[in-house]
């Protein structure tokens, strides 16, 4: 790999105005930092460039920072590969699709060991555009963190690739919280500006089971989202399957509670990947249908009222026409079952809440 090092990539932070070089009240030489253009003009240039194409349908776009993210053993390595084999190999990934023709894709793989992946993909005939990137031995974090993203830089400009995916952020020695992020983050923007569209995966403190996902689930996530382009998350449904939810855009407008949301099995057959199985809100995908609309019903018109314990157990019991010998026991069993799937929610004084669909 080619040794020299765009100087635009390089990041200095100043800290302190000692750093400016200004001693005494000297005026330190001033380097020409931006370019400057009427708007009308950017608009009008814009305007006969190509348009930017999808890459994974409305969840990614060329020329973006994208962060993916989940909790811990949901699958985003999985579902990052099956999403960059469709674009190195130009074969669609149910439901998603990529506009571009089959193209390098650079993958760093700080996640699996080439035994690893024997294992899991050894059925697998993975496209030859699909470039699978891993540290030499004996280099170390230091050195990773300092040069990776020049070495990304020079390997997409030498092979003509512009698509590369970093699986996982904390390899390049950072973690995702604001400060020791912000630095990386601000290097791989510096990318997309050279046409290249980077995808970061990142691990997540622990996400709170059967709760919806929000950026701000990311950890440091609102300097992180102010940074990228797109988010992507990725977490469970109440059984066991697999939903990916969008939760930024420059492209298309946000996400929002009532829209459809993607949602996947994972299968072994003919090699381990996501299988798309339907679309259904959030909601429906955490709490159920059956569980949601019982206590819907339960709550009546004014869905934003509490219920103290006593009496929702009473509405339950109320609505118990079994024969069942303990229904005040089986109204608590429900009303825990539904706080742990947060269908419902509650205060300390044993106040409860139904929680928006």
């Amino acid at each position: 790999m080619a040794e020299t090092v765009d100087d635009s990539l390089k990041i200095e932070f100043i800290t302190s105005d000692s750093e400016l070089g200004l001693p005494d009240g000297g005026v330190a030489e001033v380097v020409s930092v931006f370019d400057m253009a009427p708007m009308r003009d950017v608009i009008s240039e814009a305007s006969r460039a190509q348009p930017l194409r999808q890459l994974c349908s409305s969840l990614l776009y060329e020329n973006e920072l994208c962060l993916m993210f989940s909790d811990t053993n949901v699958g985003k390595t999985l579902f990052a590969l099956d999403v960059a084999e469709m674009i190195a190999s130009g074969v669609s990934f149910e439901p998603y699709y990529c506009e571009t023709l089959p193209q390098k894709v650079l993958y760093l793989d700080f996640e699996m060991s080439s035994g690893q992946l024997y294992h899991r993909y050894k059925e697998r005939v993975f496209s030859e555009n699909l470039i699978r990137a891993v540290v030499k031995p004996f280099i170390s974090s230091e050195e990773v963190r300092y040069s990776a993203v020049a070495n990304i830089y020079q390997y997409c400009m030498d092979n003509d690739c512009r698509v590369v995916f970093i699986d996982n952020i904390t390899a390049l020695g950072t973690t995702v919280d604001v400060e020791s992020a912000t630095g990386i983050i601000l290097n791989l923007k510096k990318l997309t500006r050279h046409g290249i569209t980077v995808v970061v995966i990142c691990h997540t403190p622990k996400i709170d089971v059967f709760q919806p996902l929000y950026r701000e689930s990311m950890g440091g996530a609102k300097a992180l989202a102010n940074l990228c382009d797109s988010i992507i998350g990725l977490a469970r449904t109440r059984n066991g399957m697999r939903y990916v939810k969008p939760l930024k855009t420059r492209m298309v407008r946000d996400a929002v509670e009532s829209d459809a949301l993607d949602y996947f099995s994972i299968t072994d057959e003919p090699y381990v990947r996501f299988s798309h199985e339907g679309r259904e809100t959030e909601m429906r995908l955490l709490y159920g249908k059956k569980r949601q609309e019982f206590f819907s019903e339960i709550w009546g018109d004014d869905k934003t009222v509490a219920i103290p314990l006593r009496e929702l157990i009473g509405r339950i019991v109320g609505q118990d026409d079994s024969d069942k010998p303990d229904k005040v026991h089986n109204a608590r069993s429900r009303i825990d079952a539904a706080v742990r799937k947060g269908v419902l929610r509650k205060d300390e004084k044993k106040n409860f809440y139904l929680n928006k669909v």
